[in-house]
């Protein structure tokens, strides 16, 4: 009797559990970034130049299915940014073209600020003259992993 219990507990739960995936799916598809990051984002990309089209994914209502853009699986949250240029910087000379030509350029936008819960930012290996997001309030040192 306890055993027939027990495998009515289990099988109870896995039902349970098969559920929930179901109704809720993977969590990646049915989540979706805030309007007031959506816009963050796209205000950032405006002043961007992006001869290689990385960015063509930035189009929609859901920014966490866009191209290097990290969401929280629970809140929807943007917290991670990965630009980096593709290329590794320990090129061949034969692919020194499309180093450059997959390189993000023009101003970083403070816009960024926006993403009030993003850990990781990694614009490495483009070439923004320069430029920083800043600092205010201390947010960016905040940021589990900052690559400028």
């Amino acid at each position: 009797m306890v055993r027939s219990f027990k495998f009515l507990a289990v099988l109870l739960v896995f039902s349970f559990i098969i559920k929930i995936h179901f109704v809720v799916g993977n969590g990646e598809a049915n989540m979706f970034c805030s309007p007031r990051e959506k816009h963050a984002l796209l205000t950032f990309k405006q002043g961007l130049t992006d001869r290689s089209h990385r960015l063509s994914s930035w189009v929609g209502e859901n920014c966490c299915t866009w191209e290097g853009v990290g969401c929280d699986s629970m809140t929807g949250s943007v917290v991670r940014l990965d630009l980096k240029n593709p290329y590794d910087d320990d090129f061949f000379a034969s692919e020194y073209e499309a180093y450059l030509m997959a390189q993000l350029g023009g101003e970083i936008n403070p816009s960024l600020l926006g993403l009030k819960h993003l850990k990781s930012l990694d614009l490495s290996l483009n070439d923004f003259n320069g430029t920083s997001v800043g600092k205010p309030k201390g947010q960016i040192a905040t940021w589990k992993h900052n690559t400028i």
